[in-house]
């Protein structure tokens, strides 16, 4: 539930209108997530934490309040560590992490197998929100046609280039503009 969402419009002191307006939804779309009768798909989640200049923890009521072993941080949903397969974009629950800023961060599901055999399907990838890498970081990458993937970012010239482990796969050479990243995968999680 985003349980902030009102609040942080406000202090950016802009209406539902003009919010839903950027989004390209509707005003009772934006009320409907605003009283938690409805849940924004991921990108749009992402989309509404950019307009807003905050925080995807933030919106979904993070305030940094620790638990014993860390702080509750969401599961939004999948990525794949494989191209040609769209990421499902819903809400899973929580999943503590040890992290200093715990609105910074984020959980995806990983599906596929090119990142495979250090990145395994299931896995649960820690996300640190932000817009850049360092050429040869892991991160969460979104794609032209709003599919996200995990890969190793190589940055060369003006391509970026997604490089997946698994030898089976071939990297992916993309032009800085048809891509979008969203954060740097810090550490996956194996659940058994």
């Amino acid at each position: 539930m985003l349980k902030n969402l009102r609040a942080i419009r406000q202090e950016r002191h802009m209406t539902q209108q003009q919010v839903a307006n950027h989004l390209g939804i509707t005003r009772q779309a934006l009320s409907n997530y605003e009283n938690g009768t409805r849940e924004p798909e991921y990108d749009l989640l992402c989309r509404l934490a950019e307009l807003l200049r905050c925080p995807v923890g933030r919106l979904l009521g993070f305030s940094g309040a620790y638990e014993s072993a860390g702080a509750r941080i969401p599961i939004l949903g999948t990525v794949k560590g494989g191209f040609n397969r769209l990421a499902d974009q819903e809400f899973e629950g929580y999943e503590v992490a040890d992290v200093a800023s715990p609105d910074e961060y984020f959980f995806l599901r990983v599906t596929g197998d090119s990142m495979a055999p250090q990145i395994q399907a299931g896995d649960l990838a820690l996300v640190h929100s932000q817009e850049t890498l360092q050429s040869g970081e892991i991160g969460v990458v979104l794609l032209e046609d709003d599919e996200a993937t995990i890969k190793r970012v190589v940055f060369s010239g003006r391509s970026v280039i997604l490089q997946p482990f698994n030898n089976a796969y071939t990297p992916i050479a993309l032009r800085g503009d048809e891509c979008r990243i969203l954060g740097k995968v810090i550490r996956t999680i194996r659940e058994w």
